[in-house]
């Protein structure tokens, strides 16, 4: 199978879909939904009370339908909305009548937890570009939360964060919502007279019940391309802005290598550059009060794939994103573990990550539609004590300087529905190491956003000197259709050659490889019977390697249900023929695992509801001996509005007839691919706690115990290359493990003034790998308990200036 032959298929392919579809590309918002806002002179109170005489200047706006549960139709409850500006901000007020206001739900989350409430939303789409909006929400309860919405909707950047002022007050007759969004907290091009898409949303949590204005037919795709207009901002002067966030941190640790006190100072600098671009800086970042990640245990081939909690690195991310994952932000500031100690060494102490220096981010968007982002972070020297078989020690450099760079540049088209764009990376450490990307991507929307066809060219390049370098290319080719009442469907094509890596920045699973996947789904967007929506789906997946080897061939199906009680169920199964597999042996010669199949069912109940429960159990086996199984079950309750907790409880077994051990070199220098037959067992618990004294003032507990227990009953070796036929071996080691972990995490956060933070954290980790082999959940506990834990204790206090 020669790429250059798929080359020429896949451009081909992308020519016949733009002839086809490129009429009727562009889709403009309800031209007969125009909202005009009135400017004041007098802004109102922010306080919740609606006499203010300001409110009486301004227009209202009446005409609310349903979204949920039944789209067009009028709403139960009556809402009037209100918008005002002047040269500072924009100012909302919502007057949301109920007939029975000693129902409305004033659940109370702290910042950004979007609770089960009555609640009230603005989305402004200020670039007026089809395809970003941002969006501020208010609860009944006075809980306050703000995403950006990219890609029409499709994608949330929930990490996104501005200064506003919201106040919420429950009266006779309903309550009220009152909003003060400065300009300095939106992004939009200069202009004499602004032209903005808008969309309110109220909803009625008891009901299940969300109105909006306007509303869009469900089987048009998008969201923000069917906003309406919001006319009348004129002459406002263009907002400069100039945020510093300086912190101070006292931690305290006791961990087995080290006890005492430690300072931070550092900080976070946000610059205006203009409306539509921000200049982001950071200075000794501290993430102290960041959740820990889950315990995982991974024997597969693949690296697990964490997702990014620091605010730094998540703010404005959506810039960085491209079909491939070019750009993996966790790669900044990693466990340290460049260079490796001697054969004869062992490491006694080493940081659990690599201090970032600085790290600096440019984003913005121009007024001709190009968006672009630029970050560089440099990051510190790492040493870890090393000790010998003589007991010497001695401080190893474990991870050099490094310098990590991205630049990204979207440009839109057709009225903002689609875009082009490039990215491009680099990483320099110190040792003259260095690894380059870069790539061409391309998001394509056609008949009015029921079509789409995305995809991307990427190219790798790494080495440490021009003498030892690895080129690499990968393609990525999707065409799908979401819009339409029923029917859908989405192809993939990828290609990804043998020295195509863009590990050092980015995230890749596997390079030699070329696939193919097809799904086809049917669903009902409006009740049918006791289902309020539903979606099913079949689909299949091919992947070769470049030698022409086989290394996926599956089907599967997957049911997705909706019930007029809003309970959801989730089914489906898949069956992976006989394949090749050329990662197993890690290096090694080809193996065949025989054909597996499985399934996995999970049902919840109204998420609405202040108790939740859910159930997952899945389960499979392989045409031989292997076989596996697991569930979990989940509980949140909500005992009082200011309080919720949760608890999941997580069970699996497996039986793995031939787990990849190790590869042994005998004195022959013949190989050994040695297997064992694996009896694992798993178990999780995973409890989080969060209580809001106020809206401004919030505690969270979060527990995870983690227990991974393997016992290999027997080892082998592969007998006979691209079988899989084993042949018994001795490897004169035993690899039972018993792995126990607990994480605890305990966070109080107060804001104590708009954009200022004080954070009170206790972090405790606990590990212990006594008794491999045995899975006795009640003594592995015990064995946790009493093993040594590192604690961390730490004060962090950041103040907010505006300038």
């Amino acid at each position: 199978m020669r790429f250059s032959r798929r080359v020429i298929i896949s451009i081909i392919y992308i020519l016949l879909i733009i002839v086809c579809f490129h009429i009727d590309t562009a889709y403009s918002r309800q031209a007969d939904k125009v909202f005009t806002i009135t400017r004041t002179n007098i802004p109102p109170d922010i306080d919740g009370d609606l006499n203010d005489e300001a409110w009486l200047e301004a227009n209202s706006l009446e005409e609310f339908l349903q979204m949920e549960p039944d789209r067009f139709n009028s709403p139960s409850e009556h809402t009037i909305l209100k918008m005002l500006y002047d040269d500072e901000a924009i100012y909302i007020s919502f007057h949301c009548f109920d007939s029975q206001p000693a129902l409305i739900k004033t659940t109370l989350r702290r910042r950004d937890e979007d609770p089960p409430a009555d609640q009230v939303a603005i989305a402004f789409d200020c670039r007026d570009d089809n395809q970003t909006a941002f969006v501020f929400k208010l609860t009944a309860g006075g809980t306050m939360c703000d995403f950006y919405l990219f890609d029409d909707g499709n994608e949330l950047d929930n990490s996104w964060n501005a200064v506003w002022e919201a106040e919420a007050a429950v009266n006779d007759g309903g309550w009220a919502a009152e909003l003060k969004i400065p300009f300095t907290a939106l992004r939009f091009p200069p202009a004499q007279n602004h032209t903005w898409g808008m969309q309110a949303l109220r909803r009625i949590d008891r009901k299940g019940e969300e109105v909006a204005w306007p509303v869009f037919a469900r089987e048009e795709a998008g969201y923000i391309s069917h906003f309406a207009e919001l006319r009348g901002i004129k002459n406002i002067p263009q907002p400069f802005n100039l945020e510093v966030l300086p912190y101070f941190s006292s931690k305290y640790k006791n961990t087995y290598d080290e006890i005492g006190f430690l300072a931070g100072i550092g900080g976070d600098l946000k610059y205006s550059l203009s409306s539509g671009v921000i200049l982001n800086a950071t200075v000794n970042p501290d993430f102290g009060q960041v959740e820990a990640d889950p315990s995982v245990l991974n024997l597969g081939v693949f690296e697990t794939y964490y997702p990014e909690k620091r605010p730094f690195f998540l703010e404005g991310a959506d810039i960085f994103n491209t079909p491939y994952t070019m750009f993996y932000s966790r790669r900044i500031g990693k466990s340290p573990g460049y260079y490796d100690c001697q054969n004869d060494e062992e490491i006694i102490s080493e940081p659990e990550n690599t201090t970032i220096l600085n790290a600096l981010k440019i984003t913005g968007k121009t007024s001709e539609g190009i968006s672009f982002g630029v970050m560089e972070a440099f990051t510190d020297r790492e040493y870890a004590e090393v000790e010998d078989e003589d007991g010497n020690k001695r401080d190893m450099l474990l991870e050099p300087y490094a310098n990590y760079f991205v630049g990204r540049i979207i440009k839109d088209l057709w009225a903002g529905n689609s875009s082009i764009g490039a990215i491009a990376t680099a990483m320099n450490r110190e040792g003259g190491m260095s690894a380059y990307t870069g790539g061409f991507d391309w998001n394509l929307y056609f008949r009015e956003n029921d079509y789409n066809l995305s995809g991307q060219a990427a190219f790798s390049d790494r080495g440490d000197s021009p003498d030892d370098r690895e080129s690499g290319y990968g393609i990525d080719v999707g065409f799908e259709k979401s819009g339409g009442k029923h029917h859908g469907f989405e192809f993939e094509l990828e290609a990804q050659s043998p020295d195509f890596n863009i590990r050092d920045m980015g995230f890749l699973d596997r390079a030699d490889e070329i696939s193919g996947y097809a799904e086809y789904f049917f669903r009902t967007r409006e009740p049918v019977g006791i289902f309020r929506r539903t979606i099913s789906g079949i689909e299949t997946w091919q992947d070769w390697n470049y030698n022409g080897d086989h290394i996926a061939n599956g089907i599967g199906f997957e049911t997705n249900l909706q019930y007029l009680n809003y309970w959801d169920t989730n089914f489906g199964g898949h069956y992976n023929f006989p394949r090749y597999s050329d990662l197993e042996t890690r290096g090694g010669p080809l193996l065949r695992p025989p054909a597996n199949y499985g399934g996995w069912f999970w049902g919840g109940t109204d998420w609405k509801k202040d108790i939740r429960a859910s159930i997952n159990f899945w389960g499979g086996e392989n045409t031989f001996e292997s076989w596996w199984w697991g569930g979990d079950i989940g509980l949140i309750y909500r005992p009082i509005d200011r309080m919720e907790t949760s608890i999941y409880i997580n069970y699996e077994r497996t039986f793995d007839e031939n787990q990849w051990v190790e590869n042994i070199e005998d004195e022959s220098d013949s190989t050994h691919y040695v297997f064992g037959r694996l009896n694992q067992s798993e178990w999780t618990l995973t409890a989080r706690l969060s209580y809001n004294f106020t809206r401004d003032m919030s505690f969270q507990l979060y527990l995870q115990p983690f227990n991974a227990v393997g016992e290999y009953v027997e080892y082998v070796e592969l007998a006979q290359p691209g079988t899989y036929k084993f042949q018994p071996y001795d490897p004169g080691d035993d690899y039972d493990f018993n792995w126990k972990n607990l994480n605890l995490n305990a966070v109080f956060r107060w804001e104590y003034a708009p954009g200022s933070v004080v954070f009170l954290v206790w972090n405790r980790g606990m590990e212990d790998e006594e008794y491999p082999g045995r899975f006795e959940i009640g003594n592995n506990m015990s064995d946790l308990a009493a093993a040594s834990a590192d604690d961390i204790f730490l004060i962090k206090i950041n103040r907010w200036f505006n300038f």
